[in-house]
């Protein structure tokens, strides 16, 4: 039994909210052999989207904020299309902030005029519109998936904007989502199209999210990665009212401008922020979506609202009685936040 509540919340969080270190290799090896056996699946076929080889690590898993238990890994595998042309949706006029693009074989100039090139990949992966529609590029990558034979008793389905790979071998699932790489002029990489759901395209770049928590965590001496995931673990146990990325640009947010030395106080004053910034629009870091919280409603909002302030209460008593030494009324309140399982103090 520990003797103080940092020792306590130390064991807590090795024991009960982080990953285990055995299980992120097996993860790690698993996922490495999807990569190859994917990747050679889709070069293998003629006039169908290619794989560059190229993979873009995104989701917490990615970012080191993923709790136990370990239930899900993002995947976005770089496709090549051949030569296409990426646009801004006509959705753009009337949402300036939209994420949606439109992607079409590219255009090639010849002397009477221009004309679309034959795509690299069949016409059926074509709208009637003449775009590249991405369901059917999510169907082709599942059904390759149920040709590779160790994949032959795992569920694979199309789920919004990813294939969902569910191993029989494994508590895990993959989610695999196809992505073209749109570059600038100078040949550098401006964002990422992935599906959109309903058959179209759209903006993203899990490079902004993975920079900006890398430089706060490193600000913070590497504290802040543990107690997003403490927060998370906290949100989970009241039901997941805030979704997991919405949560992490939250705390990154409570805690950009000073960041305590005392983890007791860095966890209330996250909860205190976050209980305030949920009634706020919260831009996603890569620019693209002007507000996480929309899938909100006012009073799904005030519900986490009320609960971040009685866990920032409840934080705030444990600090106070640290303060006079009380290290088994800590505990007793920080029982309170994250449950019984939390350790007690001597």
């Amino acid at each position: 039994m520990p003797r103080t509540i940092y020792a306590a919340l130390s064991e807590f969080s090795s024991h009960l909210v982080d990953l285990d270190s055995l299980q992120v290799a097996q993860a790690r090896s698993s996922r490495d052999f999807l990569r190859s056996s994917l990747i050679a699946a889709m070069n293998a076929g003629a006039g169908i989207p290619r794989m560059t080889g190229g993979m873009v690590h995104f989701g917490s898993f990615a970012r080191r904020t993923k709790i136990r238990p370990l239930d899900d890994i993002d995947l976005m595998f770089l496709i090549d299309l051949g030569q296409v042309q990426v646009t801004a949706s006509p959705l753009g006029f009337l949402d300036p902030l939209t994420a949606q693009v439109d992607v079409r074989p590219a255009p090639v100039n010849l002397l009477d005029g221009y004309f679309h090139s034959q795509p690299a990949v069949s016409t059926r992966f074509l709208t009637s519109a003449g775009l590249f529609n991405s369901t059917v590029v999510l169907n082709e990558i599942r059904a390759r998936l149920q040709r590779i034979h160790q994949y032959q008793n795992s569920s694979i389905a199309r789920s919004g904007v990813a294939v969902v790979l569910n191993l029989t071998s494994s508590p895990w699932v993959f989610d695999i989502v196809p992505a073209l790489e749109v570059q600038n002029d100078s040949g550098h990489t401006d964002y990422f199209a992935i599906p959109d759901g309903r058959g179209g395209w759209q903006k993203t770049d899990p490079r902004a999210d993975a920079r900006q928590l890398s430089e706060m965590n490193q600000w913070s001496g590497g504290r802040l990665l543990r107690l997003i995931r403490l927060v998370k673990f906290w949100n989970a146990r009241q039901g997941h009212p805030v979704r997991s990325h919405h949560l992490e640009v939250l705390c990154v947010q409570a805690l950009r401008s000073f960041y305590p030395d005392d983890p007791l106080v860095a966890l209330a004053n996250c909860f205190l922020h976050v209980s305030h910034s949920v009634h706020q629009q919260c831009p996603d870091p890569a620019g693209y979506l002007h507000d996480l919280g929309a899938y909100l409603s006012w009073d799904g909002k005030q519900r986490f609202s009320n609960l971040a302030v009685a866990a920032h209460q409840a934080v705030q008593r444990a600090n106070a009685a640290v303060m006079l030494g009380a290290h088994a009324s800590a505990a007793r309140e920080l029982q309170d936040v994250f449950g019984p399982h939390f350790p007690s103090c001597v």
